[in-house]
């Protein structure tokens, strides 16, 4: 199916997705909240925490994953706009729950915004697995738990990535074998015990947590500057959970596309506003931005 068959409120939420996915990365958006101490934390960042940060992020992924309780149905003969209405609300409440305690967590700086990661990384994947379930996603199917938690991945243009490229795409596509070999091994276990520690699935969680840690370790030295405290932690958590269920809005809001139009024609669509995108923006005399119109 060609692009131009979109209908054209599956065309605008295309555009929108584009307009919010393919812009700056969270870190920009947390700085825009919470100001310039953000960005100076973040430069001072030693390599520890992030080794630090990898290693909890695997552990409390890893829980979140078996621990999400089962679900009913989806909502699977909704339209995409009204799914989306449903999902900004039920993430609203989840986004109340991390703004409370990224408060309690800033009281104690860096200890504290580090104890409360892992409570706040479990509420977020609750959140994430809900907005999927609006969008007519199985929560109780392994493929789509693991789905839930690759939304932690997108974030921003990798470095070396091609300017005109959507980093969305790019990561899905690293993302597509991995994902698809562990939902088939813990398909293929469900009910002979605790798969949690299979290498395919070890291997997942780690690349899904190396996109995260930047993100993370970011947030956590934000929320240890001690003059700012619990005020920090809160606008902290309030704009780390908005953005990922912003994310999870628009990634399960495109798979719900891609079932009722075709993956390539919901791709293509989107990587063509992507590319219109990134042209607009990029200076008149860079490789792939327009045209410079000589002077007369």
């Amino acid at each position: 199916m060609a692009a131009l068959e979109l209908s054209a409120a599956s065309q605008d939420f295309v555009r929108q997705a584009v307009a919010y996915l393919e812009q700056p990365s969270f870190f920009i958006r947390l700085a825009n909240a919470v100001g310039k101490p953000v960005e100076n934390a973040a430069r001072a960042a030693p390599e520890s925490v992030a080794r630090v940060v990898n290693t909890a992020l695997e552990k409390t992924m890893q829980a979140a994953l078996f621990t999400l309780p089962e679900a009913g149905p989806a909502q699977a003969d909704r339209d995409v706009r009204t799914a989306e209405k449903a999902a900004s609300w039920k993430g609203f409440w989840h986004k109340v729950t991390t703004t409370a305690l990224g408060g309690a967590g800033g009281l104690f700086g860096l200890v504290g915004a580090a104890a409360e990661l892992p409570i706040t990384t479990g509420v977020m994947f609750r959140s994430i697995a809900s907005i999927a379930a609006e969008f007519g996603e199985d929560r109780n199917d392994p493929a789509v738990r693991l789905e839930c938690l690759s939304v932690f991945s997108y974030g921003g243009q990798a470095p070396g990535e091609d300017a005109l490229a959507s980093s969305y795409l790019t990561t899905r596509a690293a993302l597509a074998a991995p994902l698809h070999e562990a939902a088939e091994f813990m398909a293929s276990t469900a009910g002979k015990g605790t798969v949690s520690t299979s290498p395919v699935l070890v291997r997942l969680l780690a690349a899904i947590a190396a996109r995260f840690n930047v993100v993370v370790t970011n947030k956590l030295l934000s929320q240890s500057i001690p003059l700012l405290g619990a005020v920090t932690g809160a606008a902290v958590n309030m704009a780390f959970t908005d953005h990922f269920n912003e994310v999870a809005r628009y990634h399960f809001g495109l798979r719900k596309l891609e079932r009722l139009h075709g993956e390539q024609a919901v791709q293509d669509f989107y990587l063509a506003e992507t590319r219109r995108l990134k042209e607009a923006k990029l200076p008149r005399d860079a490789p792939g931005g327009p045209p410079v119109t000589p002077s007369p």
